[in-house]
């Protein structure tokens, strides 16, 4: 039995072409808003995020309570101690633009823009940080986006 698949090579092209313009980060179909948001879900927001996780920690770690003087509820940003974890911080800010760049119309958006923010904070980059932030408050389209970035907006103040 002998069965062939492609009888004009040009279906093929035709096919291929079809494939790689589906796919469009400018395209509003559902498959194509679907493919970005799996893939800028798994493949970039939840790497930048477990790495802003992981220089939480470790800031964290560093900072020693002064019993003296009443307790922080957030811990104050510190420039010096966040040297030593510049390169989680530089991931983070790496892997959430990614999503910027390439998966324009996923709605991970404003959450790896609020990532990119909160890295910069706590770099000490606070200029780059109000301004990430200001845009999230203005351009994001879920709520809970907005909120995050006007807290986070608060403490860069």
């Amino acid at each position: 039995m002998n069965i062939q698949l492609v009888k004009n090579p040009f279906s093929i092209l035709l096919f291929v072409i079809y494939l790689l313009t589906s796919c469009s980060q400018h395209s509003n179909k559902r498959s194509s808003v679907a493919w970005h948001n799996f893939n800028s879900k798994y493949n970039a927001y939840l790497q930048a995020k477990d790495n802003l996780k992981i220089a939480e920690k470790d800031l964290n770690k560093q900072y020693k309570d002064n019993y003296s003087e009443p307790l922080p509820i957030l811990i104050p940003l510190d420039s010096i101690a966040a040297k030593g974890v510049a390169t989680q911080l530089d991931a983070v800010i790496k892997k959430a633009s990614l999503i910027a760049e390439k998966h324009q119309n996923a709605k991970y958006i404003g959450d790896s823009y609020n990532l990119i923010g909160i890295a910069r904070l706590y770099k000490g980059d606070f200029l780059n940080a109000i301004e990430t932030f200001k845009y999230v408050n203005a351009e994001a389209t879920k709520e809970d986006q907005k909120h995050e970035a006007m807290i986070h907006l608060m403490r860069a103040y």
